[in-house]
């Protein structure tokens, strides 16, 4: 429930009371309960001074009970030539709340914000470790930042903790001129308490005692369920650069002049080079296509973050000579490549992700995360990822497919959706052929084709050598225990999108003898993972992200001497998750044929439908792991 409370007064007397009392004695008993952390004070303050200028104050102390309640502690600060700190501290208490140690800016580390794939850039952190004697402690983080000329990207509040960690008090509050036009949205405020004391110049959002919900199988991205604040001055600066958030058609207009215009020169050697490549090619999209082919083979992703706050891509003529480039760089260079034989692209900007996330269509802001490009043609568009040195042309797969993003022009921009792989095209096929010995061996011969968002989990296996495509399938099919391949080749048809594997292996004892008898699961390819864990109380929704077919027909040979009296039964099940059915057929020379086809829908669901889709799953792996006894004859 979202509440719009008078009270401040009373608030405010209660965050003095956490302010100066750190007593563990102090926290309500059911925030202690089970808990790794509990957050006492989690305060982001922000004071925007004019179009150029915020200042950032913010305060966390967080009693910690055990080791892994550490990752509650946030004992890093970062800044940037635009972003100065000037104040720094953190104060160490023990359990009764007795100062035992200060540690003072000058007692802080400096190190480079490296995020272990970035070569160079800008930003910095400082921060302090330190190791407690014994348990809880409570370590309290003061800093405060001085933003000068750079006031796009005003820090987002996002109150919920990791599972196991408990708030006591999470607090936003934004402050502005009048002369400021700062607006602001929320989201996913209605499941939970949130405290408004929001007024003309400020804008307050507070939470209050809140029990973190045990960590559950298929839970939505934090996105989709958490609730957070996102502000912004429609008349922003970035790094001393002004523009404005008003509208997107605006927004891309400014990113594409201040950005990318002027970006994309290349040198006449490299424009020589790709028109020789593309000679007595006619069709744009063939052209593209070895455009796209030349990027792969001569660049590498590095991630470069420097420019205007990150935001700016390198020269075109850079990346060239450097071969790398981050994903903007290395867009803008594919891009440049286009544009010099005549093809136009987008550039597109992207919240990229297996958990898909869209640019808000109704909220302009500084948003995404990644880079790639859209390519228009006559009758279609493609999408390319530019920093991926194996991933087809036209292929987005997980990463970035199906959501909104921003593209981004000279004329302005628009927000369009990327490439969706519908869940009826997701498919995975497999034939094969089994063949089980008197002793329980299993010999099998396996054909497998993998379409659309499948494609993705399986054309890596061609740069992998026999010992890893071996711990791949070991995994994939965990009732053959005692797996070895025969024999594995791939064909790789990334023009169509289409992965082939034709797969020989051995499998000792999969049968289970006896005197007169062998039992036999007639799946071996059967997975033990479908079925998501049991929860007393379901305490969220859950989400199937992508849906996928697969489709299955095995051709079992019984060993010699031995057979089957009777057929198992036939399974068919429909719901709104999808469908299920399988099969089984008595055929000539002691063979039994299976016929399975498993379809799961994508789809977003209330909690009280979990336990529908566990009693689905279970009656799959039911089926999937039909045994027979077979007798000898």
């Amino acid at each position: 429930m979202f509440l719009i409370l008078s009270f401040v007064l009373l608030l405010s007397q209660y965050a003095y009371s956490q302010e100066t009392r750190f007593a563990v004695d102090l926290i309500p008993e059911n925030l202690k309960n089970g808990a790794s952390a509990v957050v006492r004070i989690d305060r982001m303050q922000i004071d925007i001074a004019s179009v150029n200028q915020f200042s950032l104050n913010s305060r966390r102390a967080v009693t910690v009970f055990n080791t892994s309640g550490f990752d509650a502690v946030l004992s890093a600060a970062s800044y940037d030539p635009n972003k100065i700190l000037t104040k720094l501290e953190a104060r160490i208490y023990d359990a009764s709340g007795t100062l035992i140690e200060t540690i003072e800016q000058k007692d802080f580390y400096d190190a480079a914000a490296v995020d272990g794939i970035s070569i160079y850039h800008d930003n910095r952190l400082k921060y302090f470790n330190y190791t407690p004697t014994k348990f809880p402690i409570t370590i309290d983080f003061r800093y405060q930042q001085s933003i000068q000329n750079s006031t796009a990207f005003i820090p987002r509040w996002n109150p919920l903790e990791q599972h196991g960690v408990n708030i006591e008090l999470s607090e936003y509050k934004l402050t502005y001129p009048e002369t400021a036009n700062v607006s602001h949205i929320t989201y996913n405020f209605e499941n939970y308490d949130i405290l408004s004391a929001n007024a003309p110049g400020t804008i307050q959002y507070s939470l209050v005692n809140y029990i973190s919900p045990p960590e559950e199988q298929l839970e939505p991205a934090a996105h989709r369920i958490a609730p957070s604040v996102v502000a912004k001055l429609d008349r922003f600066t970035l790094v001393g650069i002004q523009g404005d958030l008003m509208d997107w058609g605006q927004f891309a207009k400014w990113q594409y002049k201040n950005l990318l215009a002027n970006r994309d020169q290349l040198p006449e050697t490299t424009k020589r080079k790709i028109a020789q490549l593309v000679v007595g090619i006619e069709d744009p999209e063939a052209k593209a296509r070895v455009i796209y082919k030349y990027v792969q083979d001569n660049t590498r992703y590095i991630s470069v973050q420097l420019g205007i706050g990150g935001w700016m891509p390198e020269l075109a003529s850079e990346v060239d000579r450097l071969k790398y480039g981050d994903c903007k760089g290395l867009t803008n260079y594919t891009k440049a490549l286009l544009a010099s034989q005549g093809i136009e692209s987008n550039y597109a900007v992207v919240w990229a992700g297996e958990e898909k996330q869209n640019i808000d269509p109704d909220f302009t802001s500084f948003s995404g995360n990644h880079v790639i490009l859209n390519v228009p043609f006559k009758d279609k568009e493609v999408w390319l990822e530019c920093t991926n040195q194996r991933v087809p042309f036209g292929y987005l797969g997980s990463f970035t497919d199906n959501r909104e993003v921003l593209l981004v022009s000279p004329n302005g921009g628009d927000i369009v959706s990327t490439v969706a792989y519908p869940d009826s095209l997701n498919i995975t096929k497999v034939r094969a052929q089994f063949d089980v010995l008197n002793n329980g061996d299993l010999h099998g011969d396996l054909k497998i084709t993998s379409t659309g968002i499948n494609y993705e989990q399986r054309f890596w296996l061609t740069t992998q050598n026999i010992d890893q495509q071996s711990v791949f399938y070991k995994t994939l099919w965990p009732e053959l225990t005692s797996l070895s391949l025969a024999a594995a080749s791939y064909s790789d048809d990334r023009e169509k999108i289409v992965f082939k594997e034709d797969i020989a292996l051995i499998n000792e004892r999969y049968g289970i003898t006896s005197e007169n008898e062998m039992r036999l699961r007639l799946n071996p390819l059967a997975a033990n993972d479908l079925v998501p864990s049991r929860y007393r109380t379901r305490t969220k929704p859950f989400e199937i992200l992508r849906g996928s077919v697969q489709e299955s027909e095995y051709y079992i040979k019984l060993p010699v001497g031995f057979g089957l009296q009777n057929l198992p039964d036939s399974v068919g099940i429909e719901n709104i998750f999808g469908t299920y059915d399988l099969s089984f057929e008595s055929l000539e020379e002691n063979t039994i044929k299976l016929t399975r086809k498993l379809f799961i829908r994508e789809g977003f669901y209330s909690k009280e439908k979990y336990n529908d889709y566990r009693n689905f799953m279970r009656a799959v792996q039911r089926g999937d792991k039909t045994s027979v006894i077979l007798s000898k004859q």
